[in-house]
């Protein structure tokens, strides 16, 4: 099969560039192109489970670039449904879903109609991009008192993990962090929990075979980062310190001469702001031991703000590489 500029006819495969990948469907006629979600520019942010079998324009199709029509060899000329037939399936297959830039994406869709079976050229180059795309979705969620179900909780050993845990208020943030871990794989990758493979490092540190995340739960609140690069997450209450000996164990000597010059209530956000910053860049380095005085606070990788839950103000820090694409979302998993 090759592509060339040249103009199509009813039931072609036509594809769109879109710089390293292709953008593939159905040519009905100028008015009607069948594919499996529309071009990426045309829908950006919306995730993989929203995607369906649509129909546009042709202008819609190409986004301001140039289309090229599948010429077919002799042997896939003979192996591929009629113009009529092709056009048939793509309209029984309007609003389904189950997109899948891997394994199921527009590419597959059109083979699918026009010779009864899926396949991906440029799967290689799919899996690339998907690999290089940067993104950074940090959830938040107000702790509440609900029953612990653990039988609901993946994988067992996890679900080992909270139930060994004899403190009853950390065991609720244990479980209720993970269940937005859950959602946050649904909402961001459209990814069950279930189809994902969980391992627990020597660090301590929870890792999956999909994507990075990091974990952070606190008095009255749980948060959750996911990227495809290393991330860290860390949330803390605002609140009055009991014991200033604290310092001495997480602060730098120059962080501890700028407290001393700030009021009482400057210096407790201003440690908070510190901790937290040293402890979303330590789970980001995902190291053995964290040695805070000589993890720094003005880090370029380390985003600090305050957030509001349920009347409380809390200090949430993320460490990444790709802090511009940070998107941050407050959900309720009553």
């Amino acid at each position: 099969m090759k592509f060339k500029l040249i103009e199509p006819s009813f039931g072609d495969i036509v594809r769109v560039s879109f710089g390293n990948f292709y953008h593939y469907g159905i040519f009905v006629s100028e008015k009607q192109i069948i594919q499996f979600g529309l071009a990426p520019t045309a829908r950006p942010q919306i995730r993989d489970s929203e995607v369906e079998v649509v129909s546009s324009d042709v202008y819609d199709f190409l986004q301001g670039n140039f289309m090229e029509v599948a010429v077919l060899n002799f042997a896939e000329r003979h192996a591929r449904n009629s113009p009529e037939k092709t056009v048939e399936i793509a309209l029984s297959r309007m609003g389904e879903k189950g997109y899948n830039i891997i394994h199921n994406n527009c590419e597959h869709f059109v083979n699918e109609c026009v010779f009864g079976k899926k396949s991906c050229s440029q799967a290689d180059d799919v899996r690339k991009l998907f690999r290089s795309m940067p993104i950074l979705n940090v959830y938040v969620c107000p702790i509440f008192e609900r029953e612990i179900d653990l039988s609901c909780v993946y994988p067992t050993e996890r679900a080992n993990q909270i139930s060994e845990c004899s403190n009853k208020k950390v065991r609720l943030e244990k479980y209720l962090v993970w269940k937005l871990l859950e959602y946050a794989l649904e909402h961001t990758f459209g990814k069950k929990i279930t189809d994902v493979k969980f391992k627990k490092e020597p660090t301590g540190k929870w890792t999956c075979n999909f994507c990075e995340f990091s974990l952070s739960h606190t008095d009255g609140a749980v948060a959750v980062a996911i990227s495809r690069k290393a991330v860290g997450v860390d949330i803390e209450g605002l609140k009055k310190l009991k014991s200033q000996t604290v310092f001495d164990r997480i602060l730098s000597e120059d962080e501890k001469k700028l407290l001393a010059n700030s009021s009482n209530e400057q210096k407790e956000r201003l440690f908070y702001e510190f901790w937290t910053k040293k402890e979303s860049a330590f789970k980001q380095l995902n190291k053995n031991t964290c040695e805070y005085k000589k993890l720094p606070t003005l880090s370029q990788r380390v985003k600090t703000q305050t957030i509001n839950i349920n009347d409380n103000s809390y200090i949430l820090s993320v460490a990444s590489d790709c802090l511009e694409k940070l998107k941050l979302f407050t959900v309720d998993l009553k």
